[in-house]
């Protein structure tokens, strides 16, 4: 049965030919077309955020692909989706990958230690001042592709079936599955802040 499973997606991104990545789990809410093929998943994120991506990563800045793979022991097939039209469109010069902006990411079935985050790089100086970004930058473009995770992904046609970004916890009692509990994102924010390699702490479940 696939109703349930939990997939992990990497989203493959660049800046100046540097690579960098983050990962979101999602559960699957319908059962796709074929409930093996890590594919479907990869073209439906691929298809949720590229537009929303490339609005908040700079101009050398790419959405390279998503990788998507089952959690579980199965014999689930991999899938990649390339994207050619993944190019970021915020203008100036680039920010070390060692920067980034912290997105917040709350769920209510638990206290707020089961809350997760992730860490998307590839912005511009322009969009920050003295260690903050700019608050129409934050509740602009970075809220907009925050929203994304708040929603149901779609299968992209001719594929069908549905999946939800969650927080994944190992943490959470009673645990849902062997690998942790999928717990529904309600809200998704984008913090004000920079942040720094040196402030970065990758100590959340589900998305890093």
């Amino acid at each position: 049965m696939s109703v349930g499973d939990i997939w992990f997606n990497r989203v493959n991104c660049s800046t100046n030919n540097r690579a960098w990545s983050f990962g979101l789990h999602t559960e699957v809410s319908t059962e796709s077309t074929d409930p093996e093929d890590g594919g479907v998943w990869s073209r439906a994120i691929i298809a949720a955020i590229n537009t929303p991506i490339i609005a908040i990563l700079s101009t050398t800045s790419r959405l390279e692909s998503v990788q998507s793979w089952r959690r579980y022991a199965t014999d689930a097939r991999a899938g990649m989706s390339i994207s050619s039209a993944g190019v970021g469109t915020r203008s100036g010069n680039d920010l070390s990958n060692d920067n980034a902006v912290f997105f917040n990411l709350r769920q209510t079935a638990g206290d707020a230690k089961f809350n997760g985050g992730i860490y998307v790089a590839g912005q511009t100086q322009t969009d920050q001042s003295e260690g903050k970004w700019a608050a129409a930058y934050v509740t602009g473009a970075l809220q907009t592709f925050a929203d994304v995770f708040e929603d149901w992904i779609d299968a992209v046609s001719p594929d069908s079936g549905q999946c939800r970004p969650v927080v994944l916890s190992k943490a959470f009692t009673p645990a849902g599955t062997p690998i942790g509990t999928g717990l529904d994102i309600v809200t998704a924010t984008p913090t004000n802040r920079v942040m720094s390699q040196r402030r970065r702490q990758q100590r959340v479940q589900g998305w890093s």
